[in-house]
């Protein structure tokens, strides 16, 4: 018994240590090991789904892996491929293990379905030609739905989504839709303005990241222009960390990443908007950026501008001004989900104010359960008592506005499928408007790591179909475009 004690100490310093997804997942699987879990990874019973009929659809989706059933494995799938499919990516099936794993039963399924779509894609069907391949997968991707990484503002502690992107990013489970709002607008902005390559030496080089965004005005000029911050110090901050100022059409042709940042309007009553290279591919990132980050008193209202064809830039609606995006659309899953089909999202949440807010449902026990009640009662009773002072007559804009900016910040969303968040310590508070140190710089990125290695089980299964769908389409368009070519 001491022994065991002995080692799963030792393993817990290991996970706590690690420099590395591998490093991390071994010191946690040899703490399943020894305290029994791994058996309950083989168990095939669990309250979460029906044993009978998962087997069962296993035992379908091999047999008809054949050539002469395709058909009827395309009308199976057909019914088979949803969101939600038997259940078998429940979240609470991924809080019983340290290594986050789920049971074997639910992970086969997953993989049979995987086989199955890779088998349509890859082998030669009588009487099914590519191109009807092709329509079939990409109607059953619209249906199913896509994945989309979103990271909340949160200053300086924003930083933290770096960590969460690089470990997404080395296991190859970052999605191709990613929303930043503030400080995740500059993450967000820094990944999808590079290569993979570019993205690898990135993250490889932490020490080349630009720490110096925060630069106070004069005296005298905070107090006519009401902001504390100079803007054009966190624009150069913003230019030197995405390697230049693209457009977010440029961006997405580079990265092949679908980049959206999240701006609030200064105007009362005016709409939240999603920037990205559907809606605005001419917009100058670093201005949609800049914008996103500039928090009354902190920053003033900034003009976006965009890249004419001619090569000149110019305003953008000249008549608007923005700012900081976490107060009207920290995470815009309604707008993303109607410009890129994206139905399941990651959030990486890193925002102090909304912690007392934040659902912890995925962690078991009651205390956990009165804490979430609680902070939903809260929540409630605000956004309610704001609601009222609203429909009071408002002589003064400003007033309008920052009770529409009140109301905003306490009836959006702050939580998705999957949610990672840091543990936030007190002595970070004091340093969440600040200019990090280099060993700050670290401890954000491995500290965000950490959060989200227990979370890579359940984002790999639960974006499983989707990343073979997208792998399939796009095997199957290169054929198509090359059998175009060929024949032209």
């Amino acid at each position: 018994m001491f022994k065991k004690l002995k080692t799963i100490r030792k393993a817990r310093e290991n996970m706590k240590k690690a420099s590395s997804y591998l490093e991390w997942l071994l010191a946690a699987t040899t703490i399943d090991t020894i305290e029994g879990t791994s058996r309950w990874i083989k168990d095939e019973y669990s309250p979460f789904y029906d044993v009978g009929e998962l087997k069962n659809a296993i035992a379908k989706l091999k047999e008809l892996q054949q050539p002469d059933k395709a058909g009827e494995l395309i009308k199976f799938l057909e019914q088979a491929l949803y969101r939600h499919h038997h259940d078998v990516v429940n979240p609470q099936l991924y809080s019983h293990t340290r290594s986050g794993e789920s049971k074997i039963l639910p992970r086969n399924f997953l993989q049979e379905a995987t086989n199955s779509l890779n088998f349509l894609c890859d082998t030669p069907l009588p009487g099914i030609s590519t191109e009807f391949k092709l329509k079939k997968l990409k109607k059953y991707y619209k249906t199913f739905g896509r994945s989309a990484l979103m990271l909340s503002g949160g200053a300086t502690m924003g930083i933290y989504h770096l960590g969460v992107v690089k470990a997404l990013f080395e296991t190859n489970l970052l999605p191709k839709i990613i929303t930043g709002s503030s400080m995740g607008a500059i993450v967000a902005a820094g990944l999808c303005t590079r290569t993979r390559r570019e993205a690898r030496q990135f993250f490889n080089n932490p020490e080349n990241i630009q720490r110096r965004g925060l630069n106070y005005k004069g005296f005298f000029q905070i107090l006519k222009e009401k902001s504390l911050f100079n803007q054009k110090k966190l624009l150069t901050h913003i230019l030197a960390n995405i390697g230049g100022d693209y457009t977010f059409k440029e961006a997405w042709e580079k990265s092949g990443y679908n980049l959206n940042i999240s701006v609030s309007p200064t105007r009362t009553r005016q709409k939240p908007k999603i920037l990205n290279h559907l809606s605005t591919p001419d917009l100058l990132i670093s201005q949609a950026t800049l914008a996103s980050c500039a928090m009354p008193f902190l920053f003033k209202p900034i003009q976006l501008k965009y890249r004419s064809k001619d090569g000149q830039i110019k305003p953008y609606l000249p008549s608007e001004r923005w700012v900081d995006g976490t107060l009207g659309g920290d995470l815009p899953m309604a707008r993303v989900s109607r410009l890129h089909n994206a139905n399941h999202f990651i959030v990486s949440q890193t925002n102090p104010h909304i912690y007392p807010f934040f659902p912890r449902s995925e962690s078991p026990g009651l205390m956990y359960l009165g804490v979430d009640l609680a902070g939903s009662l809260l929540r409630n009773q605000a956004r309610s008592l704001i609601e009222i002072l609203r429909k009071y007559p408002r002589r003064k804009r400003t007033r309008s506005t920052y009770l529409d900016q009140l109301h905003s910040l306490t009836s959006q969303p702050y939580s998705g499928d999957i949610n990672i968040h840091p543990h936030i310590e007190p002595a970070m508070i004091t340093r969440l408007v600040s200019n990090p140190t280099r060993k700050e710089i670290d401890k954000y990125i491995h500290e965000g790591e950490r959060y989200a290695w227990p979370k890579i089980a359940i984002i790999r299964d639960q974006t499983l179909i989707a990343r073979t769908f997208e792998s399939c389409i796009e095997q199957l368009e290169n054929q198509v475009n090359n059998s175009n070519m060929v024949e032209s």
